[in-house]
């Protein structure tokens, strides 16, 4: 046997069976084991999880993760051992197969794929994270960490593999996810207050706070852990501050906190972030031309994160703001500031220029809307004005975005042949 999966459930009756579904496709492509642990459901899930598990045991809850899932480890049959929950379902399930059945596993110690974490029941906005939650089974493999465990150790070579899976566990509904998050914070601020105080508690502390939205808690969460947190959790935490200090809308502390982030590093997928919410901060503020800079800035980022997802995965932070959803609020924030700019009446055309050739980049990546044809259009004015040799260009790109405009980008030629003496 290859591989065990496992999961602990308890009352998971909406997701229970879909992830079963999920998990007896990918049967159809190999063997496994699948384990599941139930920590006292009295809605059916148990009922319906024994019909589908190889092993099916039973836990008593002790506000410990960590202590059901070593009881369910205890279980496995296989080399290599996964985890997941209830609320996960497994997209692309012959990736996972060929893994394993090409014997490319033999190369690698452990795995991580992607997590997809939706903001609705509906699907939409989300955010990935590369998790690492496969692991070849060695005699020291455990789970650590009374919430949000993981397995230890996590031995290199690690195999970043390119499927996901679907996760609606932070969908808010009915008031359940802020319980989850006030029991999971809880037994968080337990495990840094008997000192065992790591990077990633740290962060997940962090979050916890920005989850509950106790923004100004969040804020002074970090500002003291900071000094703490090494690598890329110090980065992690002054994200977490410039969000924060958005959603109070205090947009001059999220700048100053964005320039400390931007100091001094390499270019890193969590980058993304910190030019989306600076975007936010300079369209609040007014402040037209650099707020299409910043989501220029983001959306170059977004394409080369998007064209080589394994050189910007990190296995320490969720990537926001990587979905189309965010990119088209993006390209209509960039948009609105750079028609602010050409409203303004200051008629500086250079400022102009460079505003709508901003906002024409993030419209371009999304390729579809009226906004992304106004936005090349009025970059391809303000080119004419300016003399510059990009016009063509930019006619060409109004031109193939809004087909049915030819009459505008016919006029539009003519006057930038009068402008230009040409």
């Amino acid at each position: 046997m290859l591989l065990t999966i496992a999961l602990i459930v308890k009352n998971e009756i909406k997701h229970i069976q879909k992830c079963m579904d999920a998990l007896s496709e990918l049967r159809k492509l190999m063997d496994f084991q699948l384990i599941i642990t139930d920590t006292g459901s009295d809605d059916g899930t148990d009922t319906v999880a024994e019909k589908y598990a190889d092993v099916f045991q039973r836990f008593e809850w002790c506000d410990d993760f960590s202590a059901a899932r070593n009881e369910s480890f205890k279980a496995a049959k296989g080399k290599w051992y996964m985890f997941l929950d209830a609320d996960e379902y497994l997209c692309e399930p012959e990736k996972l197969a060929d893994f394993f059945n090409s014997g490319e596993y033999k190369k690698y110690r452990s795995a991580a794929y992607i997590q997809r974490n939706y903001y609705s029941q509906e699907g939409g906005g989300y955010a990935d994270a590369y998790i690492s939650r496969m692991t070849r089974i060695f005699p020291e493999t455990r789970f650590k960490g009374r919430v949000h465990e993981g397995l230890y150790p996590i031995y290199e070579p690690v195999k970043m593999l390119g499927f996901h899976v679907d996760h609606y566990g932070y969908v808010r509904e009915n008031g359940v996810n802020e319980e989850k998050s006030r029991r999971n914070l809880k037994l968080l601020m337990l495990e840094y207050g008997a000192g065992n105080i790591t990077d990633t508690l740290i962060t997940q502390i962090a979050d916890g706070y920005m989850n509950l939205g106790e923004f100004r808690q969040c804020i002074e969460f970090c500002t003291e852990n900071g000094g703490k947190a090494g690598g890329i959790y110090r980065y992690i935490l002054l994200a977490r501050r410039v969000t924060a200090h958005i959603l109070l809308k205090e947009y001059d502390e999220a700048l100053k906190t964005a320039e400390e982030y931007s100091d001094g590093h390499e270019e890193q997928g969590l980058d993304l972030e910190i030019y989306y919410n600076k975007g936010v901060c300079l369209y609040s503020t007014g402040r037209h031309r650099e707020c299409a800079e910043a989501f220029a800035a983001y959306a170059q980022l977004y394409e080369r994160l998007n064209r080589d997802r394994e050189r910007y995965a990190a296995t320490e932070y969720e990537q926001l703001y990587a979905d189309r959803a965010s990119l088209a609020r993006a390209a209509d924030m960039a948009y609105e500031a750079a028609c602010s700019e050409y409203a303004s009446g200051e008629r500086g055309y250079m400022r102009l220029y460079d505003c709508m050739k901003a906002a024409a980049q993030v419209s371009s990546l999304l390729g579809e809307g009226q906004a992304m044809a106004a936005a090349y259009y009025i970059y391809a004015y303000s080119c004419a004005v300016n003399k510059s040799r990009d016009f063509v260009q930019a006619l060409r790109m109004f031109a193939a975005s809004a087909p049915q405009f030819a009459a505008e980008a016919k006029e539009l030629l003519g006057f930038a042949k009068s402008v230009m003496g040409q």
